[in-house]
């Protein structure tokens, strides 16, 4: 049946097929979309992505339908409404597209029916996993994809319109106003926008891109818009032109018009008239030529339907006929002129006659009578002035009026000689008695301003101006007497200044003006402020006493001074209060330190000021109030110490007495202490009662003699338990490297021994705890090392009574555990299933490293005892250790926890060496166990006789001291520490202290404290300073005397030279009992010691720097050997001695690289260190000098911890292309642009056909720029690459610093790689 429907499908498809009529053969169109413009962009609506997203939902749409075709003889009672509800095929996994499609599925709430759907076989699957239909819908995803690009690209065209959107529209519009452009640059602008529009509109309608049709019609309209806008704005701003040509004409014709109305009376009106001709005759030309135009530009705006205001439009219309009309009424204006000439010249005439008549009078009256005749007083001739002026202006108006009409009418000018001189005379006495007038009147004023408004600087300036204006008088008038007097007032007004400016000061009192009234023997109401004025100051002859009223004001200002200062040290002082702290939960019984350390600070400041005042010879009204404050701070600073050093001795005592173990120990001074404690308490009580600092100080006289008596009582304390604590150490030894708080903590709480886990690490070399038993919690199980090493002990240590005792059972047992580990380890060596490296791995690093240097011994010597005998034995050997070497390099390229990394690391550092010694034995000939090569090794063996492993330096032997080590990490050995071990085990073996020498940075401290942990030793390392005194170097020598461990003091030149002269006692009598073999003997302090010879005293020293002293001799002579030697093999390694004890001074680098290197996986070490030391070598000799280059060991160091980074995470890369990629990015950003291609040269020649390739930080890249886009910077290439090089530098440095010259981007730089930072979430800031 199935192949029959197939048949009979495909053959209905066909007919149907045949059946269409072909005529058209043109494809048409499936889907119609429309073009717009969009936020400055043309798109299509709907766009691609959901065309293509609304035919997944079509073709699920209608597969859907087969839910509802039953296939024969199924359930027919399915509700119809149904089929679409129920969910539908989703293919968007077959889209080539990365994003997923979501296809809405419509819940069915109908369960039953749901359930009949499900059980109804319908024709669904079989159409939907039909293969035809299935590459149909995957079909149409490829297809919208590929052509997305063709679907795009057939918008371009409608771009030629983009200057419409795109371009600013306002400011092109004012660029177009600022050509000022004419009528036809205006009409031409339009012009154009009527072609753009007529463009836009024969745009078609439509166009088809197969299978989409595009419709214009929104674009045409969105275009339409933007042209009708840019003609608006072009409107707006041409309006704004022509408007202000309008409005100037308007303006014109408004002022022309009533001037030509004007009637002619008299002859000023006619010269009115004939001006205003004069004008519109002048203006005739641009005004017609401006009219013409604006009506033009009016008329388009009108025509483009631009919104004018009907008022505006009005008036543009109305301005030819008002230019006409103002024509037409200068015609007949100028028609009146003419007719009414030879009457107003009649007229004039006679008024002429007149006028000459009336100033002959007045010269006349004013040659008798004006204010020119000698002997005046001032007063009445500016009264004279005054009338004279008034007169003479009224005939002057009348002059000019004559002079205008006879230049009118055409007549010979007339000229008024006197009238001029008389114009000019007047003008000089105007300005002589006009400033005359405002002297008086302005001083009038001054005397009567009150005294306390009075402005000196104000008058000062106005008496300037005035005596300016007088000297500027002409030289004519300084003989007149109003001149003469004018001066003198100006001149004793202004001799008087400068005292009125010392009076008028603030700090003049009541009591200095008595004193004024007292010498001037006048009254002066200076207590009445509402009537004291200028005029009182000014009765008082100023000038006369001039040297006493200077002396008053200057005394009243001193004093001024003074009383500010104490009135500030007043108002400080009442105002500083004790602030009070806590003491554990017994309240506030503490002063806190650093307030009371600010207030006596501040009294010594304030006695500094005191001190000054009171010297000062003004003090005189001051001087009780002075003495009382200088007494009171002097009492308060006395008691304020004496209070501190109690509180400070009490703080001390306190922790020991007040609930410890220790009061119970000590009860008389426990006693003693619980006196004090209750005063004490009394003390800080009334403390916080009366807080204010003088007046707790000053007001109780019983307050010094009792912290005097405190802390009397305090000492005696203290002195007791620094017996008590000497006691302590003389049982456990290693008490005296901690100090008395630490000790007294520890011993505070005996009764608990978990807490004294946290000291654990002060008196061992790496115990970081212990384990405890559960039930038994004084039981110790176990000790962990700071590297998380859990090591057993060989038995248990029971933590009860005496802390001290107890505590020497652990470190008793903690060794005797160590040496049984040890020598299990051996045992397991001479098993035959002994793996080394399964031991290795399985042991704490300590073991693993101490069987590799047994094994190395002993193979090496074996060898060497051979090699005579079997010639090929050195070579086997040496390819055995190298082997070895190479399976240590290869476990540091595994994925390590931090300790097994650090594990590998210190194994590859010590046997790099172990194989370079036996290397350099094998290639120089050595054969023999005997040669010097070989003995001034370092060597392990273990005694089974006397079950003991010792190490061998040259002729000197040292037993293991079993030490607990953890896994520290070790220096390189090279030379250099070779001559060091040799060095210091010499001057051990003389039973004298070793003394490296050298630089810093050179290795002397390291070195020693390496050494120490070869040999299992406890080093303690103390860096000494001026601040050390002889008892503090005393308790630590007694401590390593007692304990057998090491001391090391770094840079012990810098102690001061009284300390150094005891020290060196102390140091002899120590060494002194070694030599002897003396197992007790006294120290310099009298106590009875006994001594561990297994101790060293060693020094190091930076000769030659700032604040280093010169060694006594007393002191130097303990560090050389003396004495006679047995031999010439002890004369020659006493010569070694010596030179190598100032050998520490250059370190070799390409050791330590090469160590490092291979630490860090490279098996091509020796070649890549060398390569690496030749680039900093010329980069020091080549490159230029720069204040922020370093080529030395903590750059190298840097470099070398990222190349064991780098070789982890890129494994795969060859070797030498990881050391180059290091090299360039860790150096090339510190570089200046004159060094860069010397160095990338220099890099290219040590690493021949490498080419790098730059990492591109795709991610980082991203985030830059859109912090760049942010910011509104500009990410220009070599700015972005100081931001990379920033980057990568940071990543691997800890400090950084950013150079370069102003302006070039460093902080810019700096902000943008942190805001980088915050948006990638790499790092938290």
């Amino acid at each position: 049946m199935k192949p029959r429907l197939k048949k009979l499908r495909l053959y209905s498809l066909d007919t149907v097929d045949a059946n269409i009529d072909r005529k058209d053969n043109r494809k048409h169109p499936l889907i119609s979309t429309h073009i717009e413009l969009h936020s400055s962009m043309i798109i299509l609506n709907p766009s691609i992505d959901e065309i293509q997203q609304l035919m997944h939902h079509l073709v699920n749409y209608v597969l859907n339908i087969f839910h509802g075709v039953r296939k024969w003889g199924e359930v027919r009672h399915v509700d119809s409404k149904l089929i679409h509800n129920y969910p539908m095929h989703d293919f968007s996994d077959l889209l080539p597209t990365n994003g997923t499609l979501e296809i809405d599925k419509i819940p069915d709430e109908n369960e039953e029916n749901s359930r009949y759907i499900q059980q109804a076989k319908t024709y669904y699957n079989t159409i939907a996993n039909n293969k035809e239909l299935t590459k149909l819908y995957q079909n149409i995803g490829t297809f919208f994809v590929e052509n997305r690009i063709r679907f795009e690209k057939e918008l371009e065209e409608y771009y030629e319109f983009r200057d419409l959107w795109e371009m600013n529209k306002i400011n092109q519009a004012k660029k177009f106003i600022l050509s000022n452009p004419a009528y036809a640059s205006v009409r031409s602008i339009f012009a154009d926008f009527d072609d753009t529009r007529d463009s836009i509109k024969r745009i078609s309608e439509s166009k088809d891109v197969d299978p989409l049709r595009y419709l214009t019609t929104k674009l045409k309209s969105n275009l339409l818009d933007e042209i009708r806008q840019l003609e608006i704005i072009f409107a707006k701003y041409i309006r704004i032109h022509y408007r202000m040509k309008f409005l100037s004409i308007n303006d014109f014709f408004k002022k022309t018009e009533p001037r030509l109305n004007r009637q002619l009376r008299d002859l000023d009106d006619v010269r009115f008239v004939i001006n205003a001709l004069d004008t519109l005759k002048e203006n005739f030309v641009s005004v017609d030529h401006t009219i013409e135009p604006l009506e033009e530009v009016y008329n388009l705006f009108k025509r483009y339907s631009i919104d004018i205001p009907q008022e505006e439009q009005m008036a543009v219309e109305m301005l030819r006929s008002t230019h006409e009309r103002l024509l037409k009424r200068a015609k007949h204006v100028t028609h009146d002129l003419a007719n009414a000439q030879q009457s107003f010249l009649d007229r004039f005439l006679i008024d002429k006659k007149q006028f000459q008549d009336d100033v002959a009078d007045f010269v006349g009256d004013y040659d008798h009578n004006g204010p020119m005749i000698e002997g005046l007083p001032a007063q009445e001739a500016s009264d004279r002035l005054t009338n004279f002026e008034s007169r003479f202006n009224d005939l002057w108006k009348r002059y000019e009026t004559f002079v205008a009409g006879e230049e009118l009418f055409g007549l010979d000018k007339t000229e008024y000689i006197h009238l001029q001189t008389i114009k000019k005379q007047l003008n000089y006495l105007k300005r002589l008695y006009g400033l005359y007038n405002d002297v008086i009147k302005t001083m009038e004023i001054y005397y009567e301003t009150n005294w306390k408004d009075f402005h000196i600087e104000q008058v000062t300036n106005e008496m300037q101006e005035f005596q300016s204006k007088m000297k500027k008088l002409p030289k004519g008038l300084k003989n007149w007497p109003a001149y003469s007097e004018l001066k003198k007032k100006l001149d004793n007004f202004n001799e008087c200044l400068p005292l009125l400016e010392l009076l008028i000061n603030p700090a003049m009192q009541s009591r200095h003006w008595e004193r004024i009234e007292k010498l001037a023997k006048i009254e002066i109401p200076h207590n009445d402020s509402t009537i004291f004025s200028l005029k009182h100051v000014m009765n008082v002859p100023l000038i006369k006493y001039r040297e006493d009223v200077e002396d008053i004001s200057i005394t009243a200002q001193k004093e001024r001074d003074i009383e500010s200062k104490l009135l500030s040290i007043e108002s400080e002082w009442r105002q500083r209060e004790f602030k009070f702290a806590s003491l554990k939960n017994r309240g506030e019984l503490l002063l806190r330190g650093q307030e009371t350390s600010e207030i006596l600070s501040a009294i010594d400041d304030s006695n500094l000021i005191l001190a000054a005042l009171a010297s000062n010879r003004y003090n005189t009204f001051f001087k009780t109030q002075l003495q009382k404050y200088i007494a009171d701070l002097a009492i308060s600073a006395e008691i304020l110490t004496k209070w501190m050093q109690v509180q400070n001795l009490w703080i001390y005592l306190e922790a020991v007495f007040v609930g410890g173990d220790i009061g119970k120990q000590m009860p008389q001074e426990a006693r003693r202490f619980a006196n004090v404690d209750k005063t004490w308490i009394k003390l800080m009580s009334k403390a916080k009662e009366n807080p204010n600092v003088l007046s707790c100080c000053t007001t109780d006289e019983t307050l010094f003699p009792l912290l005097n008596n405190m802390l009397e009582q305090l000492e005696l304390c203290q002195k007791s338990l620094a017996g008590y604590l000497e006691a302590k150490r003389g049982v456990f030894p290693r008490f005296y490297f901690l100090s008395d708080p630490v000790m007294l903590e520890i011993l505070g709480q005996a009764s608990d021994p978990t807490k004294i886990q946290p000291y654990l690490s002060s008196f061992t070399e790496a115990v970081k705890f212990v384990e405890f038993h559960t039930k038994e919690t004084d039981r110790i199980l176990s000790m962990i090392t700071r590297d998380d090493e859990k090591i057993p002990l060989y038995k248990d240590v029971i933590a009860k009574g005496q802390v001290e005792e107890w505590l020497n059972d652990f470190i008793r047992t903690h060794q005797k555990t160590v040496h049984q580990y040890i020598r299990r380890s051996i045992d397991k060596m001479t098993y035959d299933d002994f793996d080394l490296y399964k031991f290795i791995e399985q042991e704490i690093a300590q073991l693993g490293l101490l069987i590799i240097q047994i094994v190395w011994t002993k193979r090496s010597e074996k060898t060497l005892q051979e090699a005579t005998n079997n010639k090929n034995l050195m070579n086997e050997t040496n390819k055995y250790f190298l082997d070895m070497l190479n399976q240590f390099i290869d476990k540091t390229t595994y994925d390590l926890t931090k300790y097994q990394r650090l594990k590998y690391e210190t194994l590859i550092t010590i046997h790099l060496h172990q194989r370079d010694i036996f290397h350099e034995l094998y290639q120089t000939g050595i054969r023999s166990d005997l040669d010097f090569d070989w003995a001034k090794q370092c060597r392990f063996y273990f005694r089974e006789d006397e079950d003991l492993l010792v190490v061998k330096i040259t002729d000197v032997t040292f037993p293991y001291d079993n030490e607990v080590l953890g896994c520290p990490d070790r220096l390189v050995i090279t030379p250099l520490t070779d001559r060091c071990y040799i060095s210091i085990a010499q001057a051990l073996a003389m039973s004298y202290g070793a003394s490296p020498a050298g630089p810093a940075g050179t290795g002397k401290t390291e070195t020693t404290k390496d050494m120490a942990r070869t040999l299992g030793k406890y080093c303690i390392v103390q860096n000494c300073s001026d601040q050390f005194d002889y008892r503090g170097l005393g308790k630590t020598f007694k401590g390593l005397a007692i304990s057998g461990c090491w001391g090391c003091f770094d840079e012990f030149n810098r102690i001061n030279l009284p300390v150094l002269s005891v020290a060196a006692q102390q140091i002899q009598c120590l060494l002194q009992a070694k030599r002897e073999r003396r197992k007790e003997f006294h120290f310099t302090d009298g106590d009875k010691i006994t001594s561990n010879d297994t101790f060293a005293i060693i020094i190091t020293m930076n000769p030659g720097y700032a604040g280093r002293q010169e060694l006594p001799e007393n002191l130097k002579i303990n560090f050389r050997s003396i004495g006679k030697w047995n031999s010439f093999g002890n004369f020659l390694l006493h010569i070694l001695f010596l030179v190598s004890i100032a050998a520490m001074m250059v370190p070799d680098r390409q050791i330590i690289m090469r160590v490092k290197l291979a630490s860090g996986g490279f098996l091509s070490n020796t070649n890549l260190a060398q390569k690496f030391f030749t680039l900093y070598k010329c980069c020091e000799d080549q490159l230029s000098k720069q204040v922020h280059y370093d080529y030395g060991l903590r750059n190298i160091t840097a470099v070398l911890r990222t190349l064991g980074t780098v070789k982890r995470t890129r494994s795969k890369d060859p070797e030498d292309t990881i050391v180059m990629r290091v090299l360039r990015d860790m150096n090339l950003s510190k570089l200046i642009d004159e060094d860069e291609p010397l160095f990338l040269s220099l890099l290219e020649d040590l690493f021949p056909d490498i080419k790098l390739d730059k990492e591109r930080y795709e991610d980082l890249q991203k985030a830059i720029q859109k912090k760049v886009d942010e910011d509104g910077l500009i990410n220009f290439n070599d700015w972005n690459l100081k931001i990379i090089q920033l980057y990568e530098t940071q990543r691997v440095r800890h400090g950084i610093m950013v150079l370069g010259p102003s302006g070039a981007g460093k902080t810019k730089c700096c902000q943008v790689l942190m805001g980088t930072y915050k948006i990638k979430q790499w790092l938290p800031l």
